[in-house]
Order: structure tokens, then sequence, then C-alpha cells
């Protein structure tokens, strides 16, 4: 978040004496709650498919699936969740390969800053 908006926002809402709870800490729970919000909105704002998108004219829908097919994208045609392919990821050792260095980074990428 930038600075500015969440100075403004501490203008506003300010903790009580009463409640022992320190602007930064504000700041974080004000932070995750909007992420919260956004993240639960995306289920219903993302469209899945040009086939099932209904901002798209019968045109624009022709012209995009056309062009998908001839990228070779199997979106093209629409893809159903399929539990198979979430396990062959969990059993794939690139997964965690890839996740421990992500984390590595994560944690001693900081201390080298």
């Amino acid at each position: 978040m930038d600075i500015q908006f969440v100075t403004f926002l501490f203008f506003f809402l300010r903790p009580r004496e009463a409640i022992m709870i320190t602007c930064y800490t504000l700041s974080i729970v004000l932070e995750g709650l909007l992420t919260t919000i956004v993240g639960l909105m995306s289920f219903w704002i993302v469209q899945d498919f040009p086939d099932t998108a209904k901002f798209l004219t019968e045109t624009e829908r022709t012209f995009i699936i056309r062009r998908l097919q001839d990228d070779d994208q199997f979106s093209a045609a629409g893809e159903e969740f399929r539990l198979k392919y979430i396990l062959a990821s969990l059993k794939d050792l690139k997964t965690y390969v890839g996740s421990k260095i992500y984390l590595l980074l994560l944690i001693f990428g900081a201390e080298a800053c």
C-alpha cells in the first residue's frame, strides 16, 4: 500500500488508548482485510474461458478462440477441473525443489540486502 494511503487511513482510524493496537498492526490488519475482500471478489469477476465470457461479442469470441487454437493453447476448447492434474503436480519433484529454492531466497536473500 502507498504510504500516503496508510497515513490517510490512520488520520481517520486512529487507535484509541483503550484498544492497545499499534499503527503497524492496524496497517497489517487493514491490508490483509483488503486482500481477502479482493481475493473473494475475484471468483465472480475473473472470466474462465472466452467461450463463457459475457462481455465478449460473438465476433470477438470467435477471433480469440481461433487465435488460441493457432497458438496450440489447450484452453481454446475450454478446460475442466480434474483432480489428476493436481495429484500429478503434487507428485512432481520439481514442485518441491522450486518451492524450497523460493523460500530459501526469501529467507536468506533478505539478509544479503
